[in-house]
């Protein structure tokens, strides 16, 4: 449906900024994230403080067989105090690309290389909050075994390859329930559905 608009109205704006940062300072730093506070007037006018949480940038992978399966691995999160199914996933370190940064994750976390790499979209899980964290979706198929080795401080337990439909099934279930996986998956049914591949296919 198209839009008009009365001359006399300005025309919308929609990369506008509508709020202005007066200043900003670093009030916490590790090598895995960092907390700014900026003072700022908001879109109302008046003026407060926004607190934001910068993270390294991350990467989501889904590995998928030729069978078609999907490799979920189970790790224990720590704010959570529980172990949880998800997909593999990792941080960029400086100096990697995107892709470079999720062909290790693959290696280090399925113990896979993949010939065959489609990035399938980007996701910004978090950042209706205090989050800017940015975490692509990668597509890893034709896989291969590889000698692996997880990173020290990981609680990692042994991949399992699912079925797609019984991924699926995982999720009305309510036993997937990473926020990044469930963004992933989506990326992942709406790419099957390009390539005229059903549930079940």
């Amino acid at each position: 449906m198209r839009k008009c608009y009365d001359k006399r109205m300005k025309p919308p704006q929609e990369d506008v900024n509508p709020w202005k940062t007066l200043s900003s300072r670093t009030v916490y730093k590790n090598p895995w994230l960092t907390v700014r506070e900026d003072a700022v007037i908001t879109p109302g006018g008046s003026e407060g403080i926004y607190s934001v949480v910068e993270s390294k940038p991350g990467v989501l992978i889904i590995a998928q067989t030729e069978a078609d399966e999907i490799y979920l691995i189970e790790s224990f999160r720590y704010p959570l105090q529980a172990w949880r199914l998800e997909i593999p996933t990792g941080g960029v370190e400086p100096g990697d690309t995107l892709l470079e940064a999720a062909q290790k994750e693959l290696e280090e976390e399925l113990g896979f290389k993949a010939d065959s790499w489609e990035l399938l979209g980007d996701t910004y899980p978090s950042n209706n909050g205090p989050l800017n964290d940015h975490n692509p979706v990668f597509l890893a198929r034709k896989l291969q075994a590889v000698p692996t080795e997880h990173e020290a401080g990981e609680a990692i337990r042994p991949p399992r390859a699912i079925p797609y439909a019984e991924v699926l099934d995982m999720v009305r279930r309510g036993e997937l329930t990473d926020g990044q996986t469930l963004s992933a998956l989506l990326h992942y049914l709406l790419w099957r559905e390009t390539q005229g591949l059903t549930r079940h296919e």
